[in-house]
Order: structure tokens, then sequence, then C-alpha cells
């Protein structure tokens, strides 16, 4: 057990909490959706820095279990959660080139600080101090400059999708998230440049009075945020939420404003990770009047609708001379088809020819 957290019935309520996390992280790995697997790490990381703080004098001592759980892990959280903001920005995304842009000195950083540590042990031992100083600062310069970023990038969400329980509950776990990171690394960076005896005289106190409730309150939060977004959990706690033709036509205007915001000028369609609970909780109105609104309005089903604008913007690149160097597989990687092959499919289904044939009559 770690001396800094000698509380039994504390590490008892950490340990449960830890569990939880890394199997909530481990439920939103198997799922297809970017955001879902962000918001796993999130967790996955959250959860292994606890069993750290619990296990510490057992995990330093070996290569694979330090580098799995051991400290560190907060060099990956501020880039985590503007990635995971990033995901619910409408429009066209590239998840994984952000992830791998903005994860690469995180990881290049943790992997050196291991390196060093276990296969240079005799240069760490003597140079710990410094070591632990310069990584303490890169993760405090990450962490404020993803905090500022983050902050950005909420106030433009708020502006695109207005004020809602799900901007809300974002917003809600975003500062949490900040202030609990922050607070933390204020304190270290605070003992390592005003040099005074109250650090050492007051550490557990601050520990047990101020961090740890914290630790307990964010998780907890995260927890439960996570669970939320679970798409099954909302209907079995809050009801299915029925919604039939004349709530559809209710919101026939408002609808009619954010179909022709988000697909005739943002061209959402163009995102290959679009869904029609991605476009309930960007638009805050129910599925079931979305579905309701696109049969009274188009006649035809989300994907289809979806497939259609695809097709109908991908014929206009064809008319466009700015596009005649691309290839037909590129133009459709654009509009946001995954595949040639479902792309070939689709585009005979609503043409009556091949990309090709329609190419060779234009």
């Amino acid at each position: 057990m770690n001396d800094a957290f000698p509380d039994v019935l504390y590490n008892g309520v950490l340990l449960c909490t830890s569990i939880y996390l890394i199997v909530l992280a481990v439920v939103n790995f198997f799922s297809n959706r970017s955001r879902f697997i962000l918001l796993g790490l999130l967790c996955f990381l959250m959860g292994v820095t606890l069993v750290n703080n619990i296990f510490w004098p057992v995990v330093k001592k070996d290569w694979l279990l330090s580098l799995l759980l051991g400290s560190g892990k907060n060099v990956f959280i501020g880039p985590l959660i503007f990635l995971y903001l990033s995901t619910w920005r409408p429009g066209p995304k590239n998840v994984q080139h952000s992830t791998l842009t903005h994860m690469m000195l995180p990881v290049m950083l943790h992997f050196t600080y291991y390196g060093v540590k276990f296969i240079f042990p005799e240069y760490y031992a003597l140079h710990y101090v410094t070591i632990a100083t310069m990584l303490l600062i890169i993760e405090s310069l990450l962490l404020v400059f993803y905090s500022v970023l983050s902050v950005k990038l909420l106030a433009t969400l708020q502006k695109q999708n207005g004020t809602s329980v799900k901007t809300n509950r974002i917003k809600l776990l975003l500062y949490l998230l900040l202030f609990y990171f922050l607070s933390g690394k204020t304190y270290d960076v605070a003992s390592i440049m005003f040099a005074s005896p109250f650090w050492s005289t007051a550490f557990l106190s601050i520990n047990r009075y101020f961090f740890m409730p914290m630790v307990i309150f964010v998780n907890g939060s995260l927890i439960v945020y996570t669970v939320l977004e679970m798409k099954w959990v909302r209907p079995v706690l809050f009801g299915k939420g029925r919604h039939d033709t004349r709530g559809a036509l209710k919101n026939s205007e408002k609808l009619d404003a954010l179909f022709q915001k988000y697909f005739g000028e943002e061209k959402l369609y163009t995102d290959t990770e679009i869904s029609i609970s991605y476009l309930s909780k960007l638009f805050g109105i129910p599925p079931q009047s979305i579905r309701h609104y696109l049969r009274h309005k188009f006649n035809m089903g989300f994907k289809d609708y979806i497939n259609q604008k695809r097709v109908e913007e991908l014929k206009r690149m064809l008319h466009n001379e700015e596009w005649k160097a691309y290839s037909l597989i590129g133009m459709a990687n654009t509009v946001g088809f995954k595949s040639p092959a479902t792309f070939y499919r689709i585009f005979k289904k609503y043409t009556g020819m091949t990309p090709l044939q329609y190419q060779q009559r234009k």
C-alpha cells in the first residue's frame, strides 16, 4: 500500500472506482465509434492512475507494470480531453490522423521516461530530481496548452449547438477534469518552486482533506457520465421517449433550418461516422422524430438520405474542373464513402449506371 494514502477505507473506495473505470473502458473499446473509444481511453488512464496510487510500491519495481500502470499518465490527459471534445464537432473529421498528431509527443515522453528509468537505472537514480522536474514541467505545459484549446473548442460547440443538456453535461465534465488535474499540477509545481517545510508537513493533510475527496468525486462523475453516454442506458433509466409523426411535424421548421445548415452548408454527410444517434445529439431532437421528418419530407430513411446527398455531391464534383485531376475513389472518400465497393453499389443504385459510365457520358 502507498504510505501517502494510508486510509484503508479510502483505498477500498479507490480500488472499486478504478475497477469500474477499467471495466467501462473495456466496454467502450469494443465500440466502433471513435468518440467512445477516446472516452474509454480516458477512463482507462484514470483507472490505472488510481491503481498506481494504491499499489505504487509494487508497481514501481517492474518495468511492464510501470509502463501499464505507473505514474506519468497525466501527460495523456490534456490531449485526450481535447480529442474527445473534437469528436462532438459537426462536419467531416479524420479522428485517426488527429489522434496520431496529438498523442505522438505524450507517447514519446512516456516511453523515454521509462526507458531511461529501467535501461539506465544508475543514471536515473543520480539525476532523479532533474528528470522528475523536467517531466512535471512538460506535463504541466501540455495540460495548460490543451486546457486552453479545450475551453475554446467547447465555446465553439456551444455557439453551434446552443445550450442543451448535452452541452451542459460535457461542459461540467470538462471543467471538473481540468480543475482536478490543474490543481494537482499547481500543487506539484508550487512545492518545487517554493522550497518550504510547509509542503512536507502539510502533505498528508492536503491529501486527506482536499485531494482524496476530489479524487473520488471527479472519478465518480466520470463513471456516471460514461454510463449515461451508453446508448442503451438512458432509455432504461428515463424511458424510450416515444415520439409520433406529430412530434416530428412539430419540429419541422426547426429541422428544416438544421438540415439546411448542416447538410446544405456544412455538408455533414461527408463525415464517414455520421449516424442517426449522432444527429439526434447534435440537433437535440429524438431519433424517431428525425426519422419521421425524413419520411414525411423526403420519403426516405436516414441512410438513403445520406447516400443520396453523397452521390449528388460527387456528381457535382465530376462536373467541376477543379476536381478533374482526382480519381473516382479519391472523390468518393471526400464525400464520405468508406470503401470503393460501397461507393460503386450506392452510386449505381441512385443513377442507374456505374461511376465510370456516368463520367464517360458526361
